[in-house]
């Protein structure tokens, strides 16, 4: 026996909002919904890598905006940073930004602004050669 198809007109999925739930913390300064994240997971995740290039982040983990400022500076200066350094560092200041440094989130600004740009770069220069 053959079974009968609907003749309703398929109705468009919708799509779920991502969860932050799947995402690290540590790239919650790549979005844009910063009021939602909380500062003590992002804290825990920054607390788990030493950087060794610089001995003062714990400062800014505990909250010195002018040394995650720095840092973020400093990465956001060199074109050659890592992704893992571009997301930590962005993540300092994202945590200096949540706690209320307008400063962090201008600097916030420009590093995200940079690490896009630096995408799209790297994938003209692939399809070029």
């Amino acid at each position: 026996m053959a079974k009968k198809r609907s003749t309703a007109p398929a109705r468009p999925m919708k799509r779920a909002a991502p969860r932050k739930q799947n995402v690290s913390p540590l790239q919650w300064w790549r979005g844009d919904d910063h009021a939602s994240y909380d500062t003590v997971a992002l804290r825990e995740a920054l607390r788990q890598i030493w950087v060794l290039a610089y001995p003062d982040a714990p400062a800014a983990i505990a909250g010195d905006e002018a040394v995650a400022v720095r840092i973020g500076l400093h990465v956001y200066a060199d074109a050659g940073a890592p992704a893992w350094l571009v997301d930590w560092a962005g993540s300092l200041l994202l945590l200096a930004t949540l706690n209320g440094s307008l400063t962090a989130a201008v600097v916030l600004i420009h590093l995200r602004r940079g690490a896009r740009g630096a995408r799209a770069a790297t994938a003209r220069r692939r399809r070029a050669s």
